[in-house]
């Protein structure tokens, strides 16, 4: 199921775009080179931390037995977790266009994620034929341009998405 959504063109792509930027981050040798396998630990133990929420990722990797996650704790150490989360990267910056260019998208960072991503579902996908489409809000309280305010929604704050319900 995992290598359905997460192909291998985006594992490599992933692999390929965390490379480069680390590369040029470092200028040069990089300490740690990471491959398919470790971003494919990473999107896991990312979606683990969603699922098993503690008060930050330092309590998963936690050298105090009561608090750490052995799960997780065995499938990546502490420094390979920061380092990617220091270098973790899906698209190339210096092409990135400014905010008064015409072209500027708010979402230019995860752009060719969403892009892969959304061609998997469509290939993957298949819906019955009974289906209804529903617009919900995520709340989120942080600062983003994409947040919005509904007065008249139970959530009033947040982001505004399309979901899928049967």
């Amino acid at each position: 199921m995992f290598h359905s959504v997460f192909t291998h063109a985006i594992i490599n792509h992933l692999v390929f775009q965390t490379n480069l930027y680390a590369t040029q981050k470092q200028g040069g040798g990089l300490q740690f080179q990471p491959t398919g396998k470790d971003i494919k630990k990473i999107i896991a133990i990312n979606i683990l931390m969603r699922i098993k929420k503690l008060p930050s990722y330092k309590d998963y990797l936690s050298s105090d037995e009561m608090i750490r996650d052995t799960f997780v704790a065995s499938v990546m150490s502490r420094n390979h977790f920061e380092w990617f989360l220091g270098h973790l990267h899906v698209n190339y910056n210096s092409d990135q266009p400014p905010r008064n260019d015409q072209n500027y998208d708010k979402l230019y960072k995860i752009r060719p994620l969403l892009e892969m991503l959304s061609t998997t579902f469509k290939d993957y996908y298949k819906p019955s034929k009974v289906q209804s489409i529903d617009e919900s809000m995520i709340r989120f309280k942080g600062s983003s341009s994409l947040r919005q305010f509904l007065s008249q929604n139970p959530i009033k704050r947040g982001v505004r998405g399309k979901g899928m319900s049967k």
